[in-house]
């Protein structure tokens, strides 16, 4: 991860050739790591196929909620907000993929919003919201910060008076914590549909 953070790609590289020669397996975490490097350098088919590769070779693992949330900010570190929208699907389609869970939907609806995507940003809020609720709750709520970031979105795109009032009220969200992707998400559009980049 460290090899990731300062930019050694060709040091990254060699350690992770060298895993199998150790007779180690991937873990979430070493994925993680993977998708990590290959949205970095701009290469989000590889990004892709290093979740997929590993699910196919270790048919008995599973991977954890982190590696969604990885491959979402991937996603969106490449400025391609569909691709993200894709990969949640792809999550919530993989039985062996826990998740997604309140830090990967935070980390999407953040980057949605910051891209201009307003309409499929509180769409997902709402999903959020029902999985967060009820008796049998499967998700943590959102960061106060997630959903305020999309009503900002919702008020730049013009879009406050028809989409608003079905965002939590405000100052709520479920949470008081930052969202993963409120540093990172990066800039976009402000218009009020989603297009991929």
């Amino acid at each position: 991860d460290g090899c990731v953070q300062h930019n050694r790609f060709k040091l990254a590289d060699q350690l992770m050739a060298e895993i199998p020669q150790y007779g180690l397996e991937s873990t979430s975490a070493t994925i993680s790591i993977m998708v990590k490097l290959w949205g970095k350098r701009r290469r989000l088919d590889m990004a892709f196929e290093a979740v997929r590769g590993h699910l196919k070779r270790t048919p008995m693992s599973r991977l954890d909620a982190k590696v969604g949330a990885c491959l979402i900010s991937a996603c969106l570190f490449n400025r391609d907000p569909q691709r993200a929208m894709e990969a949640l699907e792809e999550i919530k389609a993989q039985p062996r993929w826990e998740g997604p869970d309140a830090s990967t939907y935070a980390a999407l609806v953040t980057g949605l919003a910051s891209h201009g995507c307003a309409r499929e940003a509180v769409k997902l809020v709402e999903e959020a919201q029902r999985l967060s609720s009820g008796q049998r709750p499967t998700i943590k709520p959102l960061p106060v910060d997630a959903v305020e970031q999309v009503r900002g979105a919702l008020v730049r795109a013009g879009l406050e008076n028809e989409l608003s009032s079905r965002l939590p009220p405000k100052g709520t969200g479920g949470g008081s914590c930052r969202s993963p992707a409120s540093r990172s998400s990066g800039g976009g559009s402000s218009g009020g549909h989603c297009t991929r980049a």
